[in-house]
């Protein structure tokens, strides 16, 4: 059973439970009560109070721009979580590539219809570890600790040129799925 999926709905029973017990004590000490009179007093506020919501007076126009209300803001929830589900496998699938004999991977970042390539790392083409700079005399190579590979280190520009070329490939892909909806 995983506890994330209900954790919401633990703390509300948690809540609820340690509100039934701090509740009474308190008014029991304001009031100079016991702790039994305290319990069924909050409680028949509690009742009290629904049975005067369920029984207010409410005109017809009311309930119906009410209605109307809920109905407009759950079309645009709708609206809001069909585009959280669309299926990006399209376009996630692309999340490494080689450039001048570097493996890189990243992570999407994707605000409403922008997508946009994020956290380009390179990493090991052998096991796909993360590597690491490591001084090797008068130069810095990239170091896989898992294999013992080093890789040549790319400069800034470099670095620059692989994340164009990357999201350049990403536009392609963008393009062509497009197309293909269409």
């Amino acid at each position: 059973m995983k506890i994330k999926k209900y954790k919401e709905k633990i703390i509300a029973v948690v809540i609820f439970i340690l509100a039934n017990i701090i509740c009474p004590i308190i008014v029991s000490k304001i009031e100079n009560v016991d702790f039994k009179n305290a319990f069924t007093t909050i409680w028949k506020k509690i009742f009290e109070f629904i049975g005067n919501v369920l029984t207010f007076p409410i005109p017809i126009w009311g309930i119906i721009i009410a209605i109307f209300v809920l109905y407009i803001i759950l079309r645009i929830y709708l609206k809001i979580t069909e585009v959280d589900n669309k299926d990006e496998s399209w376009y996630k699938n692309y999340s490494s590539d080689m450039y001048n004999g570097l493996l890189y991977e990243w992570r999407y970042n994707r605000i409403g219809n922008q997508i946009e390539i994020k956290d380009v790392t390179p990493i090991c083409a052998e096991c796909k570890g993360n590597i690491l700079p490591k001084d090797a005399g008068y130069k810095t190579v990239l170091y896989c600790p898992n294999c013992d590979r080093t890789y040549k280190q790319p400069d800034e520009e470099e670095y620059d040129s692989a994340r164009v070329y990357f999201n350049n490939k990403l536009r392609k892909i963008i393009k062509e799925y497009n197309e293909k909806q269409n």
